[in-house]
Protein backbone atom coordinates (compact mmCIF):
# COMPACT_ATOMS: atom_id res chain seq x y z
CA UNK A 1 0.00 0.00 0.00
CA UNK A 2 1.44 3.52 -1.12
CA UNK A 3 1.87 6.07 1.91
CA UNK A 4 -0.82 7.74 2.80
CA UNK A 5 -0.44 11.65 1.55
CA UNK A 6 -3.24 14.49 2.63
CA UNK A 7 -2.58 18.04 1.85
CA UNK A 8 -1.89 19.06 5.63
CA UNK A 9 -1.53 22.80 4.45
CA UNK A 10 -4.89 22.80 2.68
CA UNK A 11 -6.90 20.64 5.63
CA UNK A 12 -5.78 22.78 8.39
CA UNK A 13 -7.00 25.89 6.33
CA UNK A 14 -10.24 24.23 6.45
CA UNK A 15 -13.21 24.48 9.67
CA UNK A 16 -12.28 21.47 11.37
CA UNK A 17 -15.71 19.42 10.70
CA UNK A 18 -14.96 20.46 6.70
CA UNK A 19 -11.19 18.82 7.45
CA UNK A 20 -12.22 16.00 8.75
CA UNK A 21 -14.74 15.23 5.98
CA UNK A 22 -12.46 15.93 3.39
CA UNK A 23 -9.40 13.73 5.30
CA UNK A 24 -11.35 11.08 5.33
CA UNK A 25 -12.32 11.42 1.59
CA UNK A 26 -8.45 11.86 0.81
CA UNK A 27 -7.06 8.87 3.18
CA UNK A 28 -9.68 6.09 2.57
CA UNK A 29 -11.94 7.43 -0.48
CA UNK A 30 -14.75 7.51 0.97
CA UNK A 31 -17.42 10.55 0.61
CA UNK A 32 -18.39 11.07 4.06
CA UNK A 33 -21.22 13.55 3.78
CA UNK A 34 -22.75 11.12 0.97
CA UNK A 35 -22.07 8.24 3.77
CA UNK A 36 -24.34 9.90 6.41
CA UNK A 37 -27.21 10.86 4.35
CA UNK A 38 -27.22 7.53 2.38
CA UNK A 39 -27.09 5.57 5.49
CA UNK A 40 -28.98 8.05 8.24
CA UNK A 41 -26.23 8.54 10.46
CA UNK A 42 -24.50 11.38 12.00
CA UNK A 43 -20.98 12.04 13.65
CA UNK A 44 -20.68 12.94 17.16
CA UNK A 45 -18.44 14.94 18.34
CA UNK A 46 -15.27 13.74 19.14
CA UNK A 47 -13.84 12.42 21.70
CA UNK A 48 -11.29 11.07 23.51
CA UNK A 49 -10.54 7.46 22.83
CA UNK A 50 -10.84 5.28 26.03
CA UNK A 51 -9.21 2.22 24.75
CA UNK A 52 -5.99 4.08 23.72
CA UNK A 53 -3.12 5.37 25.75
CA UNK A 54 -2.37 7.93 23.04
CA UNK A 55 -3.49 11.77 24.07
CA UNK A 56 -3.86 12.09 20.15
CA UNK A 57 -6.43 8.83 19.64
CA UNK A 58 -9.89 10.15 19.10
CA UNK A 59 -13.11 8.65 18.08
CA UNK A 60 -16.40 10.21 16.38
CA UNK A 61 -19.64 7.92 17.86
CA UNK A 62 -21.54 7.05 14.63
CA UNK A 63 -25.17 7.85 15.73
CA UNK A 64 -27.80 6.13 13.53
CA UNK A 65 -31.16 8.08 12.70
CA UNK A 66 -32.64 4.87 11.04
CA UNK A 67 -33.41 2.10 13.98
CA UNK A 68 -33.43 -0.91 12.26
CA UNK A 69 -29.64 0.04 11.89
CA UNK A 70 -26.84 -1.69 14.43
CA UNK A 71 -26.65 0.78 17.18
CA UNK A 72 -23.57 -0.97 18.30
CA UNK A 73 -21.45 0.02 15.12
CA UNK A 74 -18.12 1.32 16.03
CA UNK A 75 -17.01 4.38 16.44
CA UNK A 76 -14.49 6.40 13.45
CA UNK A 77 -10.95 6.31 14.96
CA UNK A 78 -8.23 8.83 14.06
CA UNK A 79 -5.94 10.85 16.09
CA UNK A 80 -6.14 14.63 16.39
CA UNK A 81 -3.06 17.30 16.77
CA UNK A 82 -2.44 19.04 19.95
CA UNK A 83 -2.03 22.69 19.53
CA UNK A 84 0.94 23.01 22.09
CA UNK A 85 3.11 20.31 20.81
CA UNK A 86 1.86 21.71 16.81
CA UNK A 87 2.88 25.53 17.51
CA UNK A 88 5.93 24.32 19.78
CA UNK A 89 8.58 25.11 17.21
CA UNK A 90 6.63 27.85 15.47
CA UNK A 91 6.48 31.71 16.20
CA UNK A 92 4.49 32.36 19.27
CA UNK A 93 4.57 35.89 19.92
CA UNK A 94 1.75 38.61 18.75
CA UNK A 95 0.75 41.75 20.13
CA UNK A 96 -2.42 42.71 22.39
CA UNK A 97 -4.37 43.52 19.40
CA UNK A 98 -3.40 39.99 17.97
CA UNK A 99 -4.88 38.41 20.98
CA UNK A 100 -8.23 40.92 21.73
CA UNK A 101 -10.42 39.15 20.41
CA UNK A 102 -11.21 35.17 19.42
CA UNK A 103 -11.41 37.10 16.13
CA UNK A 104 -8.17 38.73 16.25
CA UNK A 105 -6.79 35.56 17.21
CA UNK A 106 -8.07 33.24 15.13
CA UNK A 107 -7.08 36.05 11.93
CA UNK A 108 -3.35 35.97 13.71
CA UNK A 109 -2.93 32.17 13.39
CA UNK A 110 -4.75 32.02 9.69
CA UNK A 111 -1.96 34.63 8.70
CA UNK A 112 0.51 33.61 10.09
CA UNK A 113 0.47 29.44 10.59
CA UNK A 114 -2.10 28.85 7.83
CA UNK A 115 -4.59 27.34 10.43
CA UNK A 116 -8.02 27.89 10.40
CA UNK A 117 -10.47 28.71 13.62
CA UNK A 118 -13.39 29.63 14.00
CA UNK A 119 -13.56 32.08 16.83
CA UNK A 120 -15.92 29.89 19.17
CA UNK A 121 -13.61 27.33 18.75
CA UNK A 122 -11.27 28.53 21.35
CA UNK A 123 -10.68 30.10 24.41
CA UNK A 124 -8.22 32.65 25.55
CA UNK A 125 -7.24 32.87 28.60
CA UNK A 126 -6.18 36.01 31.09
CA UNK A 127 -2.90 37.69 29.76
CA UNK A 128 -0.10 37.86 32.68
CA UNK A 129 3.28 38.65 33.40
CA UNK A 130 5.81 36.42 31.86
CA UNK A 131 7.96 35.10 35.29
CA UNK A 132 10.77 34.64 33.20
CA UNK A 133 11.20 37.40 31.42
CA UNK A 134 10.10 41.14 31.77
CA UNK A 135 9.68 42.37 27.85
CA UNK A 136 6.73 40.18 27.94
CA UNK A 137 3.35 38.55 29.03
CA UNK A 138 1.69 35.13 28.48
CA UNK A 139 -1.61 33.75 27.81
CA UNK A 140 -2.80 30.30 27.38
CA UNK A 141 -5.28 29.63 24.43
CA UNK A 142 -7.21 25.96 24.80
CA UNK A 143 -8.91 24.34 22.27
CA UNK A 144 -12.60 24.12 22.63
CA UNK A 145 -14.56 20.38 23.32
CA UNK A 146 -16.00 19.23 19.39
CA UNK A 147 -13.12 19.90 17.64
CA UNK A 148 -12.42 17.61 14.94
CA UNK A 149 -8.79 18.31 14.25
CA UNK A 150 -7.27 20.02 17.35
CA UNK A 151 -7.42 19.38 21.22
CA UNK A 152 -5.32 20.69 23.91
CA UNK A 153 -3.67 24.34 24.82
CA UNK A 154 -0.82 26.78 23.63
CA UNK A 155 1.02 29.28 25.32
CA UNK A 156 1.39 32.12 23.64
CA UNK A 157 3.92 35.41 24.18
CA UNK A 158 2.11 38.91 24.02
CA UNK A 159 5.45 42.04 23.18
CA UNK A 160 5.30 44.89 22.16
CA UNK A 161 4.61 46.13 18.57
CA UNK A 162 8.18 46.75 18.24
CA UNK A 163 9.72 43.75 19.77
CA UNK A 164 12.60 42.29 18.11
CA UNK A 165 10.63 38.49 18.89
CA UNK A 166 8.00 40.04 15.79
CA UNK A 167 10.61 40.49 13.31
CA UNK A 168 12.78 37.75 13.99
CA UNK A 169 12.48 34.16 12.76
CA UNK A 170 13.93 31.13 13.44
CA UNK A 171 15.98 29.64 10.93
CA UNK A 172 16.71 32.80 8.79
CA UNK A 173 19.39 34.39 10.24
CA UNK A 174 22.58 34.60 7.93
CA UNK A 175 24.89 35.03 10.57
CA UNK A 176 27.95 37.25 9.92
CA UNK A 177 28.69 37.96 6.44
CA UNK A 178 32.07 39.39 5.09
CA UNK A 179 30.13 42.12 2.84
CA UNK A 180 29.12 43.25 6.05
CA UNK A 181 32.38 43.65 7.90
CA UNK A 182 34.72 44.34 5.47
CA UNK A 183 34.77 47.77 3.48
CA UNK A 184 35.74 47.48 -0.47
Amino acid sequence: MAPLALNYQGLLGLPSATAFTKAIQEAIGVDLTYWESYYGVTLGAPEDNPTSDDPHATWAPVVYTNPCQDPDDEPLSYTRLNLGEYLDCCLRYLTADDIASPTALVAWLLAKHGLYFDPAELTIGTVTPDPDRSDRQVVTVTVVDGNYVWYGTVTLYVVASNHLALYAYPGTAKGLQWSDVLAS
